[in-house]
């Protein structure tokens, strides 16, 4: 019922219903449907109070109020927003040692949009919770802080004992032990938030960032350029010329993410279709370039998840190119592990559904009437039931979705 909100707040009191209100809310501010936004907030607010199955402790919905407020702010109810927010601190304030350290984190990172010495005291002066916090969240946490306040998101970094994941996916050397050595990651995440509304700020941050993550550095580099693009164009094709250059120059790393260049280069591509580049064709044979060669060091899984979701990608800007490097792959196995948020069929289905409609439809059947026995439960929720999702949108929402989705570097907050 997601594209019936009345409907769906009929439903609100369903299990799930909050959290469900909410990711409807965020779709429809990315539309810039404010009042409808609104209108869903309020009632995810409401079923908040009422659902005693979906947030069984208190943490649970003081979480999910700050993230209502949180949004409302970003719709334009600043008031309302900051009062719900403000709300949430004090209760996790008054819970003090007790309090969760998900709803801690989801508080001060709301507080970060317009209190930012606030969110730090509330993270780092009170006990930490019980049951440890990952360096992950201490350096999220970080990094939309330091939106605002990049000494403050230092504080906050300090209090991480390990590096954090996202830190050290791509980095060639050991990771340090230092914390303070680990604040690279979080300048390029705060660069990455502000390239679409501030791509100037997001630049000079990526100046004080070294060589150690040029993937991630490629792409706040293409969102920067889609930004410029309507001023100042000379530079942002000058932009999306050294972001194809780093994925190109980039070394291939080891581990899971060994062929994230090409993913990479061909989502730069799109950006630079977006921001109207004027050589499209120059672009494209520099991400096919890029594909991977199989070698014995890297498992076969990985070079077609790569190949995949590029063509995924490249399928929004020459159909005819993605359908060549689809036709000569074989389908992922519907019993393989999702890749990112993603399984696998979920990236196939919706590039052949950029490029041919009946033929996306005729491989979903396809792949229910053959292999139904051999299905996971990841195949259906992260491959199957997207590309139904993807066929109500237009192309435009699914280009628009694309570049917001989550890479193998950025995963969106609730209020993005």
């Amino acid at each position: 019922v997601h594209d019936d909100v009345d409907l769906a707040i009929a439903h609100a009191g369903a299990p799930g219903g909050s959290s469900r209100l909410k990711r409807m809310a965020h779709r429809r501010l990315a539309a810039g449907e404010r009042e409808a936004a609104i209108r869903l907030l309020e009632a995810a607010l409401d079923a908040n109070l009422k659902s005693e199955i979906e947030f069984p402790g208190s943490g649970g919905e003081i979480l999910s109020q700050a993230q209502i407020g949180a949004m409302a702010i970003a719709a334009g109810c600043d008031e309302w927003g900051r009062k719900l927010v403000n709300a949430a601190a004090d209760r996790v304030e008054a819970l003090g040692q007790d309090a969760d350290a998900q709803a801690r984190a989801a508080v001060a990172a709301a507080l970060a949009r317009f209190d930012a010495p606030r969110a730090v005291r509330l993270w780092v002066l009170l006990p930490s919770p019980s049951g440890g916090i990952s360096a992950d969240v201490h350096s999220e946490l970080a990094a939309l802080v330091g939106m605002y306040d990049l000494a403050a998101a230092r504080r906050i970094l300090t209090r991480a004992t390990t590096p954090s994941g996202f830190s050290r996916r791509v980095r060639a050397a050991p990771p340090s032990n230092s914390p303070t050595a680990d604040f690279e990651p979080v300048l390029i995440h705060i660069a990455r938030r502000l390239a679409s509304t501030n791509p100037d700020k997001a630049l000079t941050l990526l100046d004080d960032v070294g060589d150690n993550a040029p993937l991630e550095k490629a792409e706040v580099l293409g969102r920067a350029a889609m930004a410029l693009a309507t001023r100042d164009a000379s530079r942002a094709y000058d932009l999306f010329d050294r972001a194809l250059s780093i994925c190109l120059a980039a070394s291939q790393p080891i581990g899971i993410v060994a062929n994230d260049r090409v993913p990479t280069a061909a989502r730069v591509a799109v950006m630079a279709a977006v921001a109207d580049y004027p050589d499209m064709q120059a672009v494209v044979d520099q991400v096919l370039a890029l594909r991977p060669i199989p070698t014995e060091s890297v498992r076969d899984s990985l070079q077609s998840r790569a190949t995949i979701e590029a063509a995924w990608l490249l399928a929004m800007i020459d159909a005819p190119v993605a359908r060549e490097v689809l036709s000569r792959m074989s389908p992922p196995d519907v019993a393989a592990r999702s890749a990112g948020i993603f399984h696998p069929m979920a990236y196939w289905l919706r590039a052949w559904l950029m490029i041919d409609v009946e033929h996306a439809v005729e491989l979903f059947h396809e792949v229910l009437d053959k292999q139904s026995r051999s299905l996971t439960s990841e195949c259906v929720s992260d491959g199957l039931l997207p590309m139904i999702d993807a066929l109500l949108r237009s192309h435009d929402e699914r280009l628009r979705m694309a570049l917001s989705q989550p890479s193998p570097w950025w995963f969106p907050y609730a209020d993005e």
